[in-house]
């Protein structure tokens, strides 16, 4: 029986994990290092490390440091930024429909094993968020128990009052006392439920994005002055770095990506041409570095990857990988896996 392939997720994943696990009294470098984790990864949000390791390593956190909601309070050091794009698709989204479906597309870049897929029940009105992690242990909770703890949090901060309407099912019983998840989910939460979801009615969905949300404009505005701040006499550097977070979303508008940084088209051209460079160059080869990255991810169907690179259609990915690579997609794919499998 062929091995399943292993599955990555982002480091950014494991934000907040150093000060929460030195909270506890812990020590979080030997705690890696029982999953043969490098610490260096704390310092590197876009490097990639296998799903299961941390999922395993939450569970083990949780009990060696007697902490039974681990993954609840990581939650609350992570923000809606955490999937990199999340807080500018959010923003940028007319409604909650289209927000959530901008995140799904966008999923396969933070890992290959995760899926929000929707569910409408059409007898109740209600509508699921399902919002999976695949090839973990399913006895594993904690991990499930973080990222509907930031989902929670994500829903709020585009619902503002309207939160009231939205529900969280698990699967799972309780791990922890009951009281300590009234820390984490204010208005609903249901166990031992037939799929993990943010539950809300169907209506919600065509719920206009409160796009002067506080929490929406920061976490954007987080990310734009960090970049600025990274490359500050570098204005590339600076476009390349905004343009890959929001590829999936609008990040090939230069419109949107000048005024992130608080200038006019023209003079965003006229900047990059001064370092010999255009928008549509750095766009380019943004794209080129991540086809590359993607086409390698052989679960994600190639519709999907076209998504992720910010094109409408199949047709615009397969012309430029034969500009880029010489062959189509589907072609560099296969040989791709026939090396792997060779290895």
């Amino acid at each position: 029986m062929q091995a399943k392939p292993q599955v990555f997720i982002r480091a950014r994943a494991m934000t907040g994990l150093q000060p929460l696990v030195h909270s506890l009294g812990g020590d979080v470098v030997a705690l890696m290092g029982k999953f043969n984790l490098d610490a260096a990864l704390l310092e590197q949000p876009d490097a990639v490390l296998p799903l299961d390791r941390l999922s395993a390593l939450m569970e083990d956190a949780a009990v060696t440091l007697d902490c039974p909601d681990f993954g609840l309070r990581l939650s609350t050091y992570q923000d809606i930024g955490v999937l990199g794009s999340l807080a500018f698709i959010a923003l940028y989204a007319h409604t909650v429909g289209d927000a959530i479906e901008g995140i799904a597309r966008h999923l396969p870049y933070h890992s290959p094993g995760l899926s929000l897929k929707l569910i409408n029940d059409d007898a109740s009105g209600l509508s699921h968020a399902c919002y999976a992690l695949h090839s973990i242990d399913p006895t594993h909770t904690q991990i499930v128990e973080l990222s509907y703890g930031v989902a929670y949090q994500f829903m709020k901060s585009i619902l503002g009052e309207n939160a009231q309407s939205v529900t969280v099912h698990l699967r799972h019983a309780p791990i922890s006392a009951r009281q300590r998840y009234r820390r984490y989910f204010n208005y609903g939460l249901q166990f031992s439920q037939p799929r993990d979801a943010l539950v809300f009615p169907h209506a919600m969905l065509g719920h206009v994005v409160d796009a002067t949300h506080g929490d929406l404009y920061a976490a954007a505005a987080q990310f734009v002055s960090h970049t600025m701040r990274r490359f500050p006499l570098d204005i590339g550097l600076q476009v390349e770095t905004l343009v890959d977070r929001q590829l999936a979303n609008g990040g090939g508008n230069v419109v949107r990506i000048a005024g992130q940084l608080n200038l006019s088209r023209s003079t965003l051209h006229r900047r990059l041409a001064q370092q010999n460079l255009s928008f549509e160059g750095i766009v380019d080869s943004v794209r080129r570095r991540r086809a590359e990255e993607y086409l390698g991810l052989h679960s994600v169907p190639l519709h999907q990857l076209a998504a992720l690179l910010g094109y409408t259609n199949g047709v615009s990915l397969h012309r430029s990988c034969l500009r880029w690579f010489g062959e189509p997609p589907s072609l560099m794919r296969m040989r791709r896996c026939k090396d792997t499998a060779q290895e």
